[in-house]
């Protein structure tokens, strides 16, 4: 393997609604969807379903990054296809 790899599993997403059409809506939930349900409720009936198409140990496999610097306020991420992205840490976000 690479030691600057890191490989990404997407469990799922939630957003947070912050504004809507200019209105703060605060007291609305998330709305969550939780990726790894199908996998979980089939594995209680399907022995060996978990390795199903893992690509853990696959350096190549989709879902891979390399970082390509890192230090307390940048991170610089590379991906497979050749795109860069640069990550600046700020102390204070107001959306």
């Amino acid at each position: 393997g690479k030691p600057n790899r890191v490989g990404l599993v997407f469990e799922g997403i939630k957003l947070q609604p912050v504004e809507i059409f200019g209105q703060k809506v605060d007291g609305l939930p998330p709305l969550s969807v939780d990726f790894t349900w199908p996998q979980n409720f089939l594995a209680q009936f399907v022995p060996g379903i978990d390795d199903l198409g893992s690509t853990q140990n696959d350096p190549d496999a989709l879902g891979y990054f390399d970082i390509e610097y890192l230090d307390d306020e940048l991170l610089v991420i590379k991906q497979q296809g050749g795109g860069r992205f640069a990550l600046v840490k700020v102390n204070n976000y107001d959306p």
